[in-house]
């Protein structure tokens, strides 16, 4: 088990968790973030239809945490607040964020907790 803390106000957080591609994980996240003054958990909250398609991630909710590897942008996927069997597909550093508009991280604040476990 490995554990990371990840920063609402950082557009990249490295996490120093390597995954393997030929290995599944179990990734888990707790705790509370906030935006500007709106309260979230990792699943993030509903996403005001103007914001969704500036959104570094728009698959996916306002403050859904998002992963990647090696901060590949091309590459990126919802963890939330948990994510069963993922499998990357390279190896490399785990790296994540909370899903925002690129310009706005700075009344971003507090963190949330993410655990891997190799599965």
């Amino acid at each position: 088990m490995q554990q990371a803390k990840i920063d609402a106000y950082r557009r990249w957080n490295s996490t120093k968790i390597i995954l393997s591609s030929d290995k599944s994980y179990k990734l888990t996240a707790r705790g509370l973030w906030i935006d500007f003054y709106i309260p979230s958990g990792p699943n993030g909250y509903g996403t005001p239809l103007f914001i969704k398609s500036q959104l570094r991630f728009p698959q996916a909710n306002l403050f859904t945490l998002i992963g990647s590897i090696e901060a590949n942008e091309k590459a990126l996927f919802s963890i939330g607040s948990e994510l069963i069997g993922f499998t990357p597909a390279s190896t490399g550093e785990l790296t994540c964020f909370a899903n925002d508009v690129w310009y706005m991280y700075w009344n971003n604040w507090l963190s949330v907790t993410l655990t891997v476990v190799e599965i």
